[in-house]
């Protein structure tokens, strides 16, 4: 029964972006936590004596988180809560990056880094073992962007490279995104993913958490050829 409570949480995302807060990924307003927190007392408290009153309890609980991360709400995490958190995780990465020095490029550990200063060392490691947090952030954001409902132009959607990178075409002399050759001939080398990620803060690429319309905005302003006025 425990389960049952917890499901629509569950379905619509709510649990997992409280367990990304909870895990320090990013942040979120303490009333959505505490009321989380709540529904997990009242789901435990219905297995042990299934009441009824405890059940509509839960269901109304769960109907307010609803309504906090929905829509306009959900926008609102975005900007408040995932977008400063990605911006927190570019610095460290870029922090993290320079440690490492000519490591950075390195796709894996070599022999030559072991006998540097554990400061690099470790360094590279937080380098190489990032896109734990990358992927914990942007599946926050992905969720959100699902619950906004907001409408949007950008044709790809989610899954497009204007919900990744905001300035696509300052990157076109270098590596066009477009290109259905681009993923064959990478700048950044190997498949790696501080490799790309690395490259693309290089080359001053916008690497955002947009909300709709602020995708919708990059996709017009980076494919003027493709949009009609």
């Amino acid at each position: 029964m425990t389960l049952t409570l917890m499901t629509d949480a569950t379905r619509h995302g709510i649990s997992s972006l409280v367990q990304a807060a909870r895990a320090g990924w990013h942040t979120l307003p303490q009333t959505l936590l505490d009321d989380f927190t709540t529904l997990e007392t009242l789901a435990t408290q219905y297995e042990n004596d299934p009441q009824p009153g405890t059940a509509t309890q839960a269901a109304e609980l769960t109907a307010q988180m609803r309504t906090a991360t929905r829509g306009g709400n959900a926008d609102q995490l975005i900007t408040q809560h995932i977008q400063p958190a990605l911006t927190q995780f570019l610095t460290d990465f870029q922090s993290d990056a320079t440690a490492a020095g000519q490591y950075a490029a390195a796709p894996k550990p070599t022999l030559a880094m072991l006998e540097e200063p554990d400061s690099i060392q470790q360094a590279y490691t937080r380098l190489a073992e990032s896109t734990l947090r990358w992927t914990s952030i942007r599946t926050s954001w992905r969720i959100l962007r699902g619950l906004s409902l907001a409408p949007i132009q950008d044709p790809a959607g989610l899954d497009s490279i204007h919900a990744e990178i905001g300035n696509t075409l300052t990157l076109r002399p270098i590596w066009d995104p477009h290109s259905p050759y681009s993923r064959l001939a990478s700048p950044w080398g190997e498949g790696v993913f501080h490799l790309r990620l690395k490259w693309l803060l290089d080359h001053d690429a916008q690497v955002w958490a947009p909300t709709a319309t602020e995708q919708t905005t990059s996709w017009i302003e980076n494919n003027p050829e493709l949009v009609i006025r």
